[in-house]
């Protein structure tokens, strides 16, 4: 069996993160995959060690919530069109209401 080595950009797009994100999962876990090497241009991993990391790893989808908050989905019961978050279609528009004006 050959070793294929990754970086970085390699484990990120295994992973389907940013760079940032690999960083910051490597800090996070320390079952992390050690390097195999630290060369000039920087670490290196076995791409097998790294994908039976993921493989125990789950990732559950979208972005955790800070402690206590909650979002108009949650409140309704429904979600917001576009699956709401950074990524769901933009800010919220505030409902505007009919105006007083009689004829």
């Amino acid at each position: 069996m050959t070793c294929e080595p990754v970086g970085f950009v390699e484990i990120a797009e295994l992973l389907g993160v940013s760079r940032q994100r690999v960083h910051q999962l490597m800090s996070a876990y320390d079952d992390f995959p050690a390097p195999l090497a630290e060369l000039a241009m920087g670490r290196v991993w076995a791409r097998q060690d790294v994908e039976a990391w993921a493989d125990s790893h789950p990732r559950k989808p979208g972005r955790r919530r800070a402690k206590g908050a909650t979002t108009a989905a949650d409140s309704e019961g429904n979600a917001p069109p576009g699956g709401g978050g950074a990524s769901g279609g933009g800010a919220q528009r505030a409902k505007r209401r009919p105006s007083s004006t009689t004829p």
